[in-house]
């Protein structure tokens, strides 16, 4: 995603919240234009009975189950018309909204290194990405002005990003020094100091890695605080 100039954002992972884990959800989907479904593995079932006592019943062997926050999820962003990609390990069973026959296409699949690399995968990802790059837009379009872009201390991600990020004037000048004039672990510093995790933020190339400290920080309305950052650490600069 972020290669293809995507912020992912994950509960837990690069988002964090202090509400219960529905409430936090809700709060994140509230900020994004996309949602991505990961049906993986996430129980081992070895022997099962479906329903049990009635005149269907039937056993059940070798399977595995996704986490049931995949369905809480694809429901939450359905119903918000939100873009839906929808993965699913092939030794999954496909249940309820993860299931074939819904409004979305769920792509089942074989893990491992090439599994990016099919076709198909390719195809479907870039449906989506034009039309989460879509539902952005129009969402900008539609928003009444915001509050000032100010950063409060204190204020939750959810409330910042309220606002539409106004891109930096010099911004490209600014992937330019973060390209150039910084090595791989020297584009770790600015987001050491204020408090982001770099790894959540990488590309496959220096180049896509200093687009997407800049798109996380416009994104989040502390592009001015990068860019102090980033003077201090090449004042010789010619900002």
């Amino acid at each position: 995603m972020v290669d293809h100039g995507l912020m992912p954002q994950a509960l837990g992972r690069n988002y964090w919240s202090s509400q219960q884990p529905l409430r936090a959800i809700d709060e994140l989907m509230n900020q994004c234009s996309g949602v991505a479904i990961v049906g993986f593995e996430r129980l081992s079932v070895v022997q099962a009975i479906d329903r049990r006592g009635s005149d269907v019943q039937k056993e059940l062997a070798d399977f595995a189950l996704p986490t049931v926050w995949n369905q809480i999820e694809a429901a939450m962003a359905y119903s918000r018309g939100l873009p839906l990609l929808v993965l699913m390990q092939e030794e999954v069973r496909a249940e309820g909204l993860l299931e074939l026959g819904n409004d979305w296409y769920v792509k089942r699949m074989r893990l491992g290194p090439q599994a990016t690399s099919d076709r198909e995968f390719r195809g479907i990802f870039d449906d989506w990405r034009s039309r989460v790059v879509a539902h952005h837009a129009a969402s900008v379009a539609e928003a009444p002005a915001g509050p000032s872009a100010d950063r409060q201390i204190g204020s939750s991600p959810s409330r910042e990003a309220q606002a539409t990020p106004a891109p930096l004037p010099n911004r490209r000048l600014l992937r330019m020094v973060l390209e150039t004039r910084f090595t791989d672990e020297e584009l770790q510093t600015p987001c050491f100091d204020l408090g982001v995790d770099y790894d959540n933020l990488k590309g496959a190339t220096k180049a896509a890695r200093a687009i997407a400290v800049i798109g996380y920080f416009e994104r989040m309305h502390r592009q001015g605080e990068l860019l102090r950052s980033v003077k201090e650490l090449r004042p010789d600069e010619s900002w």
